[in-house]
């Protein structure tokens, strides 16, 4: 995240970082069927060995990548934590607070949700584990479309953008215990939480990533975070009230956290829009 942030010009960062959360959100689609072939085929260690070659790949790319900019005269890690200062001075930076204020309540809402979500839908559809299985494939699908979402919030404003995302969202999730008595509705509507769940993932990810150049890296680490308490969190609070009160109860406090989210999100635009770059659209033109 932090190196887009270093190399991608603002104006069209959202899309960049939408192929990322692309990226990711797919790995986690494909991985474990990939990994389970492996294993049937060949053996099961032999998903650790590919897996492990895949790493050395991977960092052979990023040594070659930090080499290329240091020739090309970028500064040096140790000019930059000079200018970076200290974890304190990153949450003081304009912005930072109240996005990863709206993170943290957007994952707790997220991961409150989707945790028991293949348990939920396994109880209520007829097809049990095959039925449930297909239906995340669709908030997968979904998911995997940040690409095109994230180009189109670069021409229509981000910070407008996650207003417009987290306010879906909020609504969802307070309808989706609901939703299983019609399938179309289902299914439309899980496409449509994937598809502003990444979308606000690729946009948090964005505007803190243009909050400050030189404490660029230590926000991005606070993200990472804000979303992995949301994690452990989101799932450990939920579980209780899910087995004691039911997915409906679960979805409405999942929706009234993130309408949290939502109410923030409305603040920092009017209060930090001008923050927002003029050239957004100007290089569009």
């Amino acid at each position: 995240y932090a190196v887009v942030g270093d190399r991608v010009p603002y104006a069209y960062r959202g899309k960049v970082m939408g192929l990322i959360v692309s990226s990711w959100s797919l790995a986690l689609i494909f991985g474990v069927p990939i990994g389970s072939f492996i294993g049937g085929v060949l053996n099961w260690r032999w998903t650790f060995w590919i897996f492990a070659l895949m790493s050395v790949l991977v960092a052979s790319l990023i040594f070659i990548e930090a080499r290329r900019s240091t020739a090309d005269g970028n500064k040096t890690e140790e000019e930059n934590g000079r200018q970076a200062g200290t974890f304190r001075d990153a949450l003081k930076v304009p912005r930072v607070p109240v996005y990863l204020t709206i993170t943290f309540c957007n994952m707790i809402g997220f991961y409150g949700m989707y945790s028991f979500l293949g348990t939920y839908l396994h109880r209520v559809l007829p097809g049990g584990n095959t039925a449930s299985g297909l239906l995340i494939m669709v908030y997968g699908i979904g998911f995997s479309m940040s690409v095109f979402t994230g180009k189109i919030a670069d021409k229509a404003g981000k910070m407008r953008s996650l207003i417009a995302a987290l306010a879906v969202i909020s609504i969802w999730l307070s309808c989706l215990a609901y939703a299983p008595s019609s399938m179309p509705f289902l299914v439309i509507g899980l496409f449509v939480w994937g598809l502003m769940q990444s979308l606000t993932v690729t946009l948090l990810s964005t505007i803190l990533s243009d909050c400050s150049q030189s404490r660029r890296g230590k926000i991005m680490a606070f993200y990472s975070l804000a979303s992995n308490l949301a994690v452990t969190l989101g799932s450990a609070v939920m579980g209780p009230v899910y087995v004691g009160y039911g997915y409906a109860a679960v979805g409405f406090i999942c929706a009234a956290v993130t309408l949290i989210g939502f109410v923030l999100s409305v603040f920092a635009y009017r209060r930090y829009g001008k923050y927002e770059h003029k050239t957004d659209q100007s290089l569009y033109r």
